[in-house]
């Protein structure tokens, strides 16, 4: 069925010369960009409207892979449910032991910004409170259950900090960084952890050799990570030439923030006796210490469409059904939220998307061109969503279009949300049309096998140059 579509799509632009006349015609030109694909055996959707008119309709109700487009769904849950003044505190509670040591209990709030930073901000402001000697520290993990890997990720086994897992109290995207500096010739190199965390260990089994030495830095040095007795293992081996670095994901993002606040306390002077850390709700008579407020919903919104980060999104889901549930929630709370946002709020076709998580991560949620634009349509109509609109990457500006359409007519006229898998490349979202107002588009290109990801790109921006050439530039007002 796949090849009959592609057939179809080059045997529509190819029968159609450029001087056809009508509609017809014209979306035949818009669509020749695709055409090359088809060798390749992309299957391409394609919708765009411009204030209510069609202008191009391929395959635009058939379900696809929107990839990281998932995330403009995401956000339009949380700015509805959530406000987009929202903000949540990151809480340290103490209680005083018969041995005038303390107890402390951290309550998360699902913080998907929490940086280091603020972690050590919040350990400096217990040190000046008085506390010296910790005998325990204890978690509370506030709007979420236990639930650690989103839906969707078992699909690929990787350590890639885009795969990190979530958790109500959580620091640097749940992902950390390996830095390796070689140090005198047959010495050990230099290994930094950033942030540091005493929930990683490291074991420096590497060497350092001169430039030349080694071979490849990948070839000559290996860093591998593992659990082991509690802690997260980080292995360095090999011949280390020159210095480079390297992140991983986290996959027990509560223990890691834990071990970041841990190692931040102990800088502070605090004596933490205790490595373990246990699950437990606050109790009633611990006291509050100290607390960090998150940056607005509209950080997170922006941070999240810009830069596409998959563990602010799958926060972002949860923190919404928190909202609508009332009690700790896990992944699957947040996909029923998203889908019942979907349906009931923004009145997309239930048949017209199935969605499996809220980043958009791997084989795991469909929708149609028509339904995505359909959501673009109803985000403009209200102003509660304007966040989203600001949050989008800007072509040639900003975020994942920083290098697309760049010294090109639509540089800084494309408003749109990347999305990109092995095997799939989609674009939705607005583009600048004039006086003749805003395009909403989706374009959607997915194979079974890995795609051409540049030639792929180039046929998408060259559909959207086309579109702007013919519809857009042709019979504008001039400028003043």
């Amino acid at each position: 069925m796949a090849r009959f579509h592609r057939a179809v799509l080059v045997f529509f632009v190819l029968s159609l010369p450029y001087s056809s006349t009508g509609k017809q015609g014209e979306e035949a030109k818009f669509l020749l960009p695709f055409a090359e694909l088809e060798k390749m055996g992309v299957d391409i959707s394609v919708y765009a409207e411009l204030e209510g008119e069609k202008v191009v309709s391929f395959r635009a109700d058939v379900l696809m892979n929107p990839a990281s487009v998932t995330k403009i769904f995401a956000a339009g849950l949380a700015l509805h449910v959530l406000g987009a003044d929202f903000a949540c505190e990151t809480r340290i509670f103490y209680r005083k032991t018969a041995r005038n040591q303390h107890e402390i209990f951290v309550k998360g709030c699902g913080d998907p910004l929490l940086e280091g930073r603020d972690i050590g901000e919040l350990a400096r402001c217990v040190a000046e409170k008085g506390i010296k000697n910790i005998s325990s520290m204890a978690l509370d993990l506030g709007p979420f259950s236990e639930e650690k890997m989103p839906p969707g990720y078992d699909q690929k086994d990787t350590a890639s900090p885009y795969r990190a897992f979530i958790s109500g109290f959580q620091v640097d995207y749940n992902r950390f960084g390996v830095r390796v500096k070689p140090a005198s010739f047959g010495k050990p190199p230099d290994v930094t952890i950033s942030p540091e965390s005493d929930y990683i260990v490291v074991e420096n089994k590497a060497v350092s050799v001169k430039k030349g030495q080694g071979g490849k830095r990948r070839e000559g040095a290996q860093i591998r990570i593992a659990e082991k007795d509690g802690k997260l293992l980080v292995s360095v081996e090999g011949k280390v030439n020159k210095a480079f670095e390297q992140g991983f994901a986290v996959f027990d993002p509560a223990r890691f923030a834990m071990g970041v606040l841990m190692r931040a306390l102990r800088s502070q002077g605090v004596l933490v006796e205790k490595d373990e850390v246990f699950l437990s709700t606050v109790p009633e008579d611990a006291s509050l210490l100290c607390s960090h407020r998150s940056k607005s919903l509209s950080e997170m919104v922006k941070t999240m469409l810009k830069d596409s980060q998959n563990q602010v999104a799958e926060t972002l889901a949860r923190l919404a059904a928190y909202a609508l549930k009332k009690h700790p929630v896990g992944f699957g709370e947040g996909v029923e939220a998203l889908s019942m946002f979907l349906k009931e709020v923004a009145h997309l076709d239930p048949h017209s998307f199935q969605i499996r998580n809220a980043s958009g991560l791997y084989d795991s949620n469909r929708i149609t061109a028509k339904a995505t634009v359909r959501f673009l349509d109803f985000v403009l109509a209200h102003d509660e969503y304007r966040p989203l609109v600001a949050g989008l990457p800007v072509a040639g500006r900003d975020g994942t279009l920083k290098s697309r359409l760049k010294k090109t007519p639509l540089e800084g006229k494309v408003f749109a949300k990347t999305g990109t898998l092995d095997n799939v490349r989609a674009l939705a979202g607005f583009m600048q049309c004039g006086d003749k107002g805003l395009l909403r588009f989706a374009v959607f290109a997915q194979s079974k096998d890995a795609l051409q990801g540049v030639a792929v790109r180039k046929a998408i921006d060259g559909f959207l140059l086309s579109v702007f050439k013919e519809r857009c530039e042709k019979g504008a007002s001039p400028h003043p």
